[in-house]
């Protein structure tokens, strides 16, 4: 395959979220910025994100951080290897505006997207409320896999961070980060 026919239909945007506090704290963060400010590319607020990956990733993991709110938002370049920023084309997609996955390594990635794919933060507000529906393929996939799962006897997989904070191995506060982390960047998978 070649460049995505514009005529077929597209693929549905997915998330991986490999490090839900990380990605929940950088998101709290951001929910404290104006609207002026915040990204309005997918190649800014992976940016962003790479960038408070580098500040406060390490910060995160000490226990000082862990009874503060979310460090604030860096603003500019932040130097270092880790946490790296790259948008990879799907195999076989070719041309100007390939479709690929824009990751964040070891935090997050967003597949299926084009490289100067435009983007909105909201939040909600009282005359103004934003519903997230499902995308139709990954629903469509979810409700068979859950089909086979109930057939089997089994269950879904719980997310990552509730173990962990059951066991008393996180704070209420990174608790909070992860479930935030969870609910603006999961895809129904």
């Amino acid at each position: 395959m070649t460049a995505t026919d514009p005529a077929a239909p597209l693929r549905d945007v997915k998330f991986n979220t490999i490090d839900f506090k990380l990605t929940g704290a950088f998101m709290v963060a951001m929910a404290r910025q104006p609207a002026d400010l915040r990204p309005t590319t997918l190649r800014s607020f992976m940016a962003l994100l790479g960038a408070y990956a580098r500040s406060h990733g390490a910060l995160l993991m000490q226990d000082a951080a862990r009874e503060a709110p979310a460090p604030d938002i860096v603003f500019g370049p932040v130097a270092g290897e880790d946490f790296g920023v790259s948008f990879l084309p799907n195999p076989g997609e070719t041309g100007d505006a390939p479709l690929g996955m824009w990751r964040v390594a070891q935090v997050l990635e967003v597949w299926n997207v084009r490289e100067e794919a435009a983007m909105t933060l909201l939040q909600n507000r009282a005359n103004a409320v934003h519903i997230r529906l499902p995308e139709a393929g990954n629903i469509a996939e979810k409700e068979q896999k859950a089909l086979g799962l109930q057939a089997s006897g089994e269950t879904f997989d719980a997310p990552p961070y509730l173990e962990p904070y059951a066991l008393g191995e996180m704070t209420a506060l990174e608790f909070v980060w992860s479930n935030v982390g969870d609910y603006t960047t999961r895809s129904c998978r």
